[in-house]
């Protein structure tokens, strides 16, 4: 069974240090987002959700840390501050990476 994940326009969102808790600034967004499952992978928590205010609702896939202690878990919405500059944009056909998306808020 598909999970869907390869079926739609997947973003990235690398968090690299600090933690989950919003911090709005000049170069950032406050994204929503539903957390769905999490894998924990050579000290890094991938976490799979969908994300608002990124373009379109979006499947994304944010790369925790494991600096970052904020504890989170399937199904549970959490607000992350994103650098503008540190999202990536593919295209989910083809895997190669696309323009930029304005974020919102």
């Amino acid at each position: 069974m598909s999970s869907g994940w390869a079926s739609r326009t997947t973003r990235r969102i690398d968090q690299p240090t600090g933690d989950a808790r919003p911090r709005p600034g000049p170069d950032r967004a406050i994204v929503p987002f539903q957390v769905e499952r999490i894998e924990y992978l050579s000290g890094d928590r991938h976490v799979y959700g969908t994300a608002t205010r990124v373009g379109e609702a979006t499947r994304v896939i944010a790369r925790l840390p494991a600096t970052v202690a904020t504890p989170i878990a399937a199904g549970e919405t959490h607000e992350f501050a994103v650098p503008a500059r540190r999202l990536r944009f593919f295209d989910a056909d083809s895997g190669t990476r696309t323009d930029p998306v304005r974020v919102e808020g």
